[in-house]
């Protein structure tokens, strides 16, 4: 397919003869003339032929060929991984957009998702995702439907030490936990007090409870 011209669809038979003239037509019983049939459109053509023998030489009868004009492969840049991507507790984008000179449109999706759409995929988790991507021409008579896949890496954040004491408030106290993730706890209870006896205080207080995990 050549969307700039119509192309001819059979080329002159070459041979010598002692008369008459090579005439040709699309269709078997419509109107033959010496002119090359052409055809613009992707598809199968069927391609009538004789030679006219004139008023001096019997005609030949009527044959064909069978011409195929194939789809084109449209122009395009495929979309891209975005690299150095790195976990940030929020959604990234994954991939940059595909882009095209043949009109038409992409659309991507997720490996693990049922459907494409327009929409550029995203990944939150420090994993590695694959992203299918489809471009889809406007013109599917003449071009062909391209896809592919992309495989985008999201890596893992730095470990960070976070260090939290509480002071006793005779109270019961919370954590929160300043962003998702996984935590290693270790926590004490509070130490037992001393007994008193006759006035003053005795013996020492056992150690309060200890959890780690």
């Amino acid at each position: 397919f050549t969307p700039e011209t119509d192309a001819p669809i059979a080329t002159a038979f070459m041979f010598t003869t002692n008369g008459g003239t090579i005439k040709y037509s699309t269709t078997q019983n419509g109107t033959y003339s010496t002119t090359i049939p052409t055809g613009k459109n992707a598809g199968s053509y069927t391609v009538w032929w004789y030679l006219d023998g004139g008023n001096n030489y019997n005609s030949t009868s009527k044959k064909s060929i069978s011409v195929t004009i194939n789809k084109a492969n449209p122009t395009y840049t495929a979309p891209k991984a975005i690299s150095n991507l790195t976990y940030n507790n929020s959604a990234q984008t994954l991939i940059t957009a595909g882009s095209n000179t043949t009109p038409g449109s992409f659309t991507y999706k997720l490996s693990t998702a049922s459907s494409y759409s327009t929409a550029l995929p995203k990944g939150t988790a420090a994993i590695t995702y694959t992203v299918n991507w489809m471009f889809t021409p406007t013109d599917t008579t003449n071009y062909n439907s391209k896809s592919g896949n992309i495989s985008v890496t999201i890596g893992g954040a730095p470990a960070v030490d976070y260090t939290y004491s509480f002071g006793y408030t005779g109270s019961i106290q919370t954590f929160t936990a300043p962003v998702a993730g996984y935590y290693n706890l270790e926590v004490w209870g509070a130490q037992g007090g001393r007994s008193r006896a006759d006035g003053a205080l005795k013996d020492t207080g056992g150690y309060g409870g200890y959890s780690s995990g």
